[in-house]
């Protein structure tokens, strides 16, 4: 069997056979969904609300979502699991469909302000993360940034991430982002860590020992390496790029 097809096995019921659609909105707390997004992205989206943006493996269309609250109104999803893709049309996101990640980046050059890739690259195999992305970078205008968040393999519990789906393939550490940024032609990387957002007593409280264990981490690494390279200790790790201007 290819994996191709296994792939497509998982995908068609992704988030599992047992669980329909209307029960899995119903579980949806989208508040606290905007609330993480808007605290981890929202100084990095485009100031204009028509700006094109991308979300490309959208899964059911969380971040779509936020974006429409946020009145953004130039939204196109693309997912190949079609229960996340009924999910998302079913939240009244008509704008997502099942397709190809790949053709979607093909279909436009010089087009998208934002392209979003969540939880994406971690699915794909070695010799396509480079042609992923550059296929955004190709897809996006100039000073158009692409936001990604993937797997931490500096993280002390990264495998949690890396095989926590079967689907699986990859992992990524700072060094090793910075390197493909570089070969592809980004610029101002950033990356950052998936923290804890702060919404009441018990988050304020997770987000203080946070910095606590992060703290420590570095000073593991100080003691084993001299220094504490890049401290981006989460399981997941978020990454921004931007297109140049050239």
């Amino acid at each position: 069997m290819s994996k191709t097809v296994y792939r497509q096995e998982i995908y068609t019921y992704y988030l599992g056979q047992s669980i329909s659609s209307q029960e899995f909105i119903q579980s949806l707390d989208l508040s606290q969904y905007n609330r993480q997004f808007q605290a981890w992205w929202g100084d990095v989206l485009p100031r204009d609300l028509n700006a094109p943006i991308l979300d490309a493996g959208c899964g059911w269309g969380g971040f779509l979502s936020f974006l429409q609250s946020k009145r953004y109104t130039d939204l196109t999803g693309v997912d190949s699991s079609p229960q996340q893709v009924e999910i998302a049309q079913r939240l009244g996101l008509q704008q997502v469909e099942v397709g190809d990640i790949f053709d979607a980046l093909h279909k436009y050059t010089n087009h998208y302000s934002c392209i979003v890739a969540f939880n994406v690259l971690e699915h794909l195999d070695k010799d396509q993360v480079l042609p992923f992305l550059k296929a955004a970078k190709a897809a996006l205008r100039p000073n158009g940034c692409l936001l990604l968040e993937l797997p931490n393999a500096n993280s002390p519990f990264g495998s949690r991430t890396r095989y926590w789906d079967f689907t699986h393939e990859l992992s990524f550490t700072p060094t090793s982002l910075f390197q493909i940024f570089e070969v592809v032609g980004f610029s101002q990387v950033q990356l950052r860590e998936r923290a804890p957002v702060v919404h009441g007593f018990k988050s304020l409280v997770r987000s203080i020992l946070w910095q606590g264990i992060r703290h420590a981490l570095g000073f593991y690494l100080v003691i084993e390496q001299g220094n504490t390279g890049y401290k981006v200790f989460t399981q997941d790790m978020h990454a921004i790029a931007v297109k140049p201007d050239v």
